[in-house]
């Protein structure tokens, strides 16, 4: 079992619904000029169907750096914009 694999199980044992984790989840950048498209490898939203507002959790994998993992601050920012 990978780590995506166990995080996503750890979720669902914390009461995330099956239908609320979505991996490879795509997402507008709402706080850019252009709007271009983020990625994350597994989302996890408090209610569906998903958006910014119930996005909780977005995981990433590999090696990232600072701003990959600030580049995706967006699934959940839209609320602020």
């Amino acid at each position: 079992m990978n780590a995506l694999q166990i995080i996503e199980q750890e979720l669902r044992k914390l009461g995330y619904k099956s239908e609320a984790l979505i991996r490879d989840h795509t997402f507008a950048n709402v706080l850019s000029d252009v709007g271009e498209e983020q990625r994350v490898d597994l989302a996890a939203f408090t209610q569906v169907p998903e958006s910014y507002r119930s996005a909780a959790f977005g995981v990433i994998t590999g090696a990232p750096d600072e701003n990959a993992i600030s580049g995706r601050r967006e699934l959940g920012e839209a609320a602020n914009a």
